[in-house]
């Protein structure tokens, strides 16, 4: 599934890379994932990895995910992440009247973002 020259190659269904690109896009998701933000997913789930590239540690999340059936469990925690940076915005928008354009903004796409996740969470139960 992936072109490049990647230290480690794992194949990852077309779902999964799509979500991956768009959460990788400050433009397109409203936040910043980090690769420590997916390797403490990663632990949540029992999952143990070293700290790699953002692009390898979910794409191990989720293959490690899948073959245990727990991909929809890998998911609600994505969720939770991008509702977590949600409400840190909302509190930036308190705080700060006067950065409420920009603040909004990233508001609109993280919605949209996690309204993503959970399109993706319910496919999963069709």
């Amino acid at each position: 599934m992936k072109k490049g020259n990647k230290k480690h190659h794992i194949d990852v269904p077309v779902d999964v890379y799509s979500l991956e690109k768009h959460l990788y896009s400050l433009m397109f998701s409203g936040l910043y994932v980090s690769n420590v933000d997916i390797r403490n997913i990663m632990k949540k789930m029992g999952y143990e990895a070293a700290l790699d590239a953002r692009e390898n540690l979910f794409e191990l999340l989720f293959s490690e995910a899948a073959k245990e059936g727990r991909k929809k469990e890998a998911y609600g925690y994505l969720g939770d992440l991008v509702e977590s940076r949600m409400k840190r915005y909302k509190t930036y928008e308190k705080l700060y009247p006067k950065a409420a354009n920009a603040t909004h903004v990233w508001l609109t796409k993280s919605q949209r973002t996690l309204d993503r996740i959970h399109s993706e969470m319910e496919q999963m139960d069709a």
